[in-house]
């Protein structure tokens, strides 16, 4: 395009000269002179013109190079963009298709959770069905601690076993539940590190079994209880200072699906836990 421009100046020029040069061939008079240097004057002002429309012409084609190469950019950048969102797209999809088996899973769970508080001392377990399962409470200040949801789906014909630790010692007062910190064992998900309850996955006849040692001179009593009530209990007595004793607890239970399961301090004391020594323990696992 300034090629285009610059050829027709050019012609321009050629011809203005050219009639400049016949001018100058013929006779001159005083007239033509005066004439001659109007037109040179004429001649050099409209050759600045032309330079200067020439050099804007070229910062216009510049600028329009430069415009050109930011859109290109723009269009490339749109592009990867659109690439993206395709991406993300997909894995929202897979996402979505892989959480649809669990979602009646978590719904049949939520049905069984139930958030009725008690005082550390409920009554006894009715069995009535239309009695609410109760959550041991297992703070001093009485609040109920919150059950964690289990996702992943469980096989009904799988082993539903489980056993988690303590790894330092405790204090005990009544009440208290205990919390076994460490999990060693847990095919289903169903224990809960947080609280100390281990949620039933699956309704049948469990094994639980217990171990704890005492520290001091206190009385370590404890007590295995399902939905809030006492289902086994043992006791441990540190007769001498200095001496540890130790209580093991083994009983069966038929539980139904979601019923909480836990240990829970009957009176105050200290459970020691040393790596090597002594190590409290709760478990259990279905075996009908």
């Amino acid at each position: 395009m300034g090629w285009y421009h610059i050829n027709i100046v050019l012609l321009f020029l050629t011809c203005y000269n050219v009639e400049v040069q016949g001018t100058s061939n013929g006779q001159r008079t005083d007239t033509d002179v005066s004439g001659g240097v109007d037109d040179i004057r004429e001649g050099t002002e409209l050759r600045l013109l032309v330079s200067s429309l020439l050099e804007r012409q070229e910062r216009q084609e510049t600028r329009l190079r430069q415009l050109e190469r930011t859109v290109s950019g723009h269009v490339e950048d749109l592009r990867r963009k659109d690439v993206r969102i395709g991406l993300l797209e997909r894995e929202l999809h897979d996402l979505k298709e892989a959480s649809n088996p669990t979602i009646g899973h978590v719904t049949k769970h939520l049905s069984n959770v139930s958030t009725t508080n008690v005082n550390p001392y409920p009554q006894e377990y009715s069995g009535n069905p239309d009695t609410p399962k109760q959550v041991p409470a297992g703070h001093p200040d009485g609040s109920v601690p919150t059950k964690s949801i289990r996702l992943a789906p469980v096989d009904p014909s799988g082993p539903n076993a489980f056993s988690a630790s303590l790894t330092t010692s405790l204090n005990l007062h009544p009440g208290l539940i205990m919390v076994f910190d460490h999990v060693l064992l847990d095919t289903d998900s169903s224990y809960n590190t947080g609280d100390g309850v281990y949620q039933v996955p699956v309704s049948g006849v469990y094994v639980f079994t217990w171990i704890s040692t005492g520290e001091t001179e206190d009385f370590i009593f404890l007590e295995l209880i399902v939905n809030g009530s006492p289902r086994a209990a043992t006791t441990s007595d540190t007769y001498m200072g200095g001496s540890w004793d130790s209580a093991t607890g083994l009983v069966l239970v038929h539980v139904s699906a979601g019923d909480h399961v836990s240990i829970r301090s009957a009176a105050s004391g200290r459970v020691r836990s040393v790596p090597h020594q002594t190590t409290p323990m709760f478990s259990g696992w279905r075996i009908a």
